[in-house]
């Protein structure tokens, strides 16, 4: 595996942390999924990167980038950050690829800025159609969404239980690393809602 190290810039003043592989060829953005982080990529990143430059980042709101409070999480404001981040590293465009909320963030780059979006890989990109599974709807609903959304181990293996089909990938070690980002003080669970 790619020898990944935690690296930090500051995107519209946000200390915002990512990683970064590979020398050659076009870059390609990361974009992981609700409560997620670049950890999310590990296993994919060496193969892209021997051909690509490739950048995970932790979204605004996760991960180890900083938590904001207010009116930051909307899906527009998300693509903004994103291309903001590119913009950092000297990128005018990229290829995206997507998971779950990130694919729903790639697409709206896309929309907004589709000069900078070289090709997208969406994987089950999150609030596409009317078909978003119920699991996912449940936070929104006002108190109800505070009491599913504070972070607890028993918690995230359920909903992660979900996400997969073999419930043998959701292992001890992922279930621990989900919990320690989920438990950072003003980690957002889901964009619009706090914790």
């Amino acid at each position: 595996m790619a020898d990944l190290k935690d690296q930090f810039v500051d995107v519209r003043s946000l200390k915002t942390r990512y990683w970064k592989a590979g020398d050659e060829g076009s870059p390609i953005i990361l974009l992981a999924g609700i409560g997620c982080s670049v950890l999310e990529w590990r296993h994919n990143i060496e193969a892209l990167a021997a051909s690509h430059r490739v950048y995970a980042l932790d979204m605004l709101g996760g991960g180890q980038t900083d938590k904001p409070q207010g009116d930051h999480y909307s899906i527009g404001n998300l693509a903004g950050f994103t291309l903001d981040f590119l913009t950092t590293q000297g990128e005018q465009r990229a290829h995206f690829i997507g998971n779950s909320l990130g694919g729903r963030i790639a697409l709206e780059c896309a929309r907004m800025a589709p000069d900078r979006v070289t090709s997208m890989v969406l994987v089950a990109p999150a609030g596409v159609g009317p078909d978003t599974h119920i699991n996912m709807r449940l936070p929104t609903v006002p108190l109800m969404g505070e009491l599913l959304t504070r972070p607890n181990r028993k918690g995230l293996r359920m909903l992660w239980n979900l996400a997969f089909h073999d419930p043998k990938f959701v292992t001890d070690a992922m279930i621990e690393d989900k919990y320690g980002l989920a438990s950072l003080p003003g980690a957002v669970v889901l964009p619009g809602l706090g914790r």
